[in-house]
């Protein structure tokens, strides 16, 4: 079990399947580089059944193998887009084929318009047949049983071909000859084929929801053409909704059109909570174990987070992939510059609620200013870019309120929610929140701006504090403007502070005094007496000795 499924685990929320170890919390690095992230395909194989469903599939194959197919069948699977229809087909070939039932494919959303479809329909079933052993006569009759729908669209190719020579000439009076024969004998011909047959022939037509509602009624008309053949048993795969609202016209329900189609239909199962679950948390650890650095977890946070924003998103195994693969990218792209819970939360709303994500630039102050000392109140913009993302976020209003109760602290104010002052910035900024302005740019804008640059010299300068030589080393290793702001930014940690790094520190820093440029300084500005050393106490709570000036060298030293 992995470190994110082990802190589910923890708070309730993840599988129990077993015992963890000390060596379950952090990816190894033989482990991330084995991760290879799975795409947004259909699975082919009852292995890769991680739901399931191969149990339902093989009962639905055995279901339609048991229908008297002596005139045809047409059956449906039900779902709606990315709940593994597809998957689904897949997982009952095996049972198809076990039986001997040779299944061909089409998919008409490789064509357009309703002569294309109709010609391609019976080209590609006829090309499939004629290389199946015993059926290549069968797919012959089928073509030309096709003929007789096809247009004419290449009749201005066959002057040429006519000058060329009487060969072409032959073909073409061959061709508009069995023209002439009418549908009538060629479906004898063809029916007389297929009644033979010992075995029936399974037609797959998928993706036929991705359609414009034009195609969706040309697809089901020609089904409904084709659907009398002996021996041919149509498995048509689409969304319900989308379908019957395509197929409805002149007052006419398209379900009721629909029920004088279908013989048979299996509605997909749901997934369970708790499957989908499992799903989530593999392919999220998969995605991260392939990082170097995907940065900290908050492991208080992470389940609320996981269960109020993320998990409300995520309907499917194609929502579960389409996660996994933003987060690989944006956390590989971070570095572990932010919080690791925060940008799964915000991947999860840039990937499944993109109107939401594209006001988030525009509402950084609305989510980010901390409430003011002044008695004027908010400025009314900030309350209206808040306003707006939920407003953005339609049906899903709970989750863009949960977002900013998790994520932006200080624009809980307006939603309702506490108040917190600028004092709270600091931590948000050595925590790496999206919560702070600069932390939520980066993320934004994958760019570092002058004020983070600088907090990121002083967490250098932080890690030396205790130890005067480092700290002085690595802070005259920085230019003298850049030095001021990352003495400024220091002013982060000022909550933080112990005795160990009181003497170190403020010797360090007045020994740089002299060194930094005369510039205008701002309230927030580092200065000897500010807040940033004010407090230079011993560990027994006593004064701690100020440092010493030596009058030689003029350099502080301790006393």
């Amino acid at each position: 079990m992995s470190w994110i499924s082990k802190i589910l685990r923890w708070s309730g929320i993840g599988p129990r399947s077993r015992q963890t170890s000390e060596h379950d919390s952090v990816p190894s690095s033989r482990a991330r580089s084995n991760v290879v992230l799975t795409g947004d395909n259909p699975i082919r194989r009852v292995e890769d059944d991680t739901l399931g469903r191969g149990v339902v599939a093989r009962s639905f194959a055995q279901q339609v193998l048991a229908l008297d197919v002596r005139e045809g069948v047409v059956v449906g699977v039900l779902g709606a887009w990315g709940s593994g229809k597809t998957s689904f087909v897949n997982l009952a070939r095996e049972e198809f084929e076990r039986a001997g039932v040779p299944i061909l494919d089409f998919n008409p959303w490789m064509f357009s318009g309703a002569e294309q479809l109709v010609e391609s329909f019976f080209v590609e079933l006829a090309a499939q047949l004629k290389i199946r052993p015993g059926l290549a006569e069968v797919g012959r009759d089928l073509e030309d049983y096709g003929e007789t729908f096809s247009g004419m669209a290449w009749l201005p190719l066959v002057g040429p071909w006519i000058e060329r020579g009487r060969g072409a000439t032959r073909i073409l009076g061959k061709i508009l000859q069995r023209r002439k024969e009418g549908v009538g004998g060629r479906r004898a011909k063809l029916e007389r084929a297929l009644a033979v047959l010992t075995k029936p022939i399974a037609v797959v037509l998928d993706d036929i929801d991705r359609l414009s509602t034009p195609e969706i009624r040309d697809v089901f008309k020609l089904v409904r053409l084709t659907a009398s053949f002996p021996h041919i048993i149509y498995i048509v795969a689409f969304d319900r909704l989308r379908v019957e609202k395509a197929l409805a016209e002149q007052g006419v329900p398209g379900r009721d059109y629909l029920e004088k189609i279908l013989q048979v239909a299996v509605d997909l199962p749901a997934i369970p909570s708790h499957v989908l679950n499992r799903q989530i948390f593999s392919a999220v650890d998969g995605a991260l174990a392939a990082i170097e650095t995907p940065g900290s977890l908050d492991e208080q946070a992470w389940p609320d987070i996981f269960m109020e924003i993320i998990r409300p998103l995520i309907r499917n195994m194609r929502d579960v992939r389409r996660y996994a693969a933003a987060i690989h990218g944006t956390a590989g792209a971070l570095h572990g510059q932010i919080t690791l819970a925060d940008v799964l939360a915000l991947e999860a709303v840039r990937v499944f609620l993109p109107d939401v994500f594209g006001r988030l630039h525009g509402a950084v102050d609305g989510l980010t200013t901390t409430s003011g000392l002044s008695t004027g109140g908010d400025p009314p913009q900030l309350k209206a870019q808040i306003a707006g993302l939920v407003e953005a976020a339609e049906t899903h209003g709970d989750v863009v309120r949960a977002m900013i109760e998790r994520l932006f602290p200080a624009a809980q104010r307006h939603v309702g929610g506490s108040h917190y002052g600028g004092d709270s910035k600091g931590r948000w900024l050595r925590e790496r929140r999206v919560a702070h302005e600069d932390i939520l740019r980066l993320y934004l804008e994958r760019v570092a701006g002058e004020g983070l640059q600088a907090f990121t010299d002083a967490e250098q300068a932080w890690a030396r504090m205790a130890d005067c030589d480092a700290l002085d080393v690595y802070l005259r290793s920085l230019d003298a403007d850049r030095l001021q702001d990352v003495i400024a930014s220091l002013e982060a940690y000022q909550d933080q502070f112990a005795p160990e790094h009181v003497v170190p520190g403020t010797i360090v820093l007045l020994n740089l005094l002299p060194d930094l440029p005369k510039r205008q300084r701002g309230c927030s500005s580092w200065t000897p007496n500010s807040s940033l050393l004010a407090l230079p106490i011993d560990s027994c709570g006593h004064c701690a000795p100020p440092p010493r000036r030596n009058l030689l060298c003029g350099r502080y030293c301790p006393s």
